[in-house]
C-alpha cells in the first residue's frame, strides 16, 4: 500500500491529472525499455542503469516539449526520488534477513559510497553542460552499458582472488 501513497505524493506537485498523464506515460516507455533489455539478457545491474538513462531521456524530452509548449507541471515531479529510497530500504531489509546484519551494512556503506561518488559527479558544472548540450551522448551511454552488461567473464575483484589458478 506504501507504493501508491508515494505516487500521490508525487501528484501533489503535479496535480492529479498531469501526474496521471506524465506517471502513465513515463512507466509504459520504462516497462517498454525494460522489456527490450531482458531481450537482450543484460545482468541486472546494467539493464536497471540502462531503464533509469532512458527514464532521464524520457523526462528530458517531455520537459522540452512542455517548456515548448509552455507547460511546466512535468518538472513538478520531485517526489519520484522516494520511490527510489523506498526500494533501497526494501533491498536492504531482505539482505538483512537472509544474509544478516554485517552484510547489510557493508552494503549500506557501498551504496552511500556510490552516492556520495555519484553527487560529485554530478555536481561538476562542466558535466552538467555537457549533458544538457549534448543529450545525444545519453545514448552512448546506453551502449557502453549494454556492452558491460553482456560480459558475463571475471569481476576485477576475482581476478586477485584466482590469480594462482589463472596463471597456471
Amino acid at each position: 500500500t506504501f507504493m501508491p501513497v508515494l505516487i500521490a505524493l508525487a501528484f501533489r506537485n503535479t496535480k492529479l491529472g498531469w501526474g496521471l498523464v506524465l506517471f502513465s506515460m513515463v512507466i509504459t516507455l520504462g516497462l517498454v525499455s525494460r522489456w527490450y533489455m531482458d531481450r537482450l539478457r543484460l545482468l541486472l545491474v546494467p539493464r536497471l542503469s540502462v531503464v533509469v538513462t532512458v527514464l532521464v531521456i524520457i523526462l528530458a524530452i517531455g520537459s522540452l516539449i512542455g517548456h515548448h509548449a509552455g507547460t511546466y507541471r512535468i518538472l513538478d515531479v520531485a517526489l519520484f526520488p522516494m520511490v527510489i529510497m523506498t526500494m533501497t530500504i526494501e533491498r536492504l531489509s531482505i539482505i538483512l534477513m537472509e544474509r544478516g546484519a554485517s552484510d547489510a551494512i557493508k552494503v549500506s556503506l557501498g551504496t552511500l559510497l556510490a552516492a556520495t561518488f555519484g553527487y560529485f559527479a554530478m555536481s561538476i558544472v562542466t558535466v552538467q553542460d555537457f549533458f544538457f548540450a549534448f543529450p545525444e551522448v545519453l545514448f552512448a551511454l546506453i551502449g557502453v552499458q549494454i556492452l558491460m552488461g553482456r560480459y558475463t567473464g571475471y569481476r576485477l575483484t576475482e581476478y586477485s582472488r584466482f590469480h594462482s589458478f589463472i596463471t597456471g
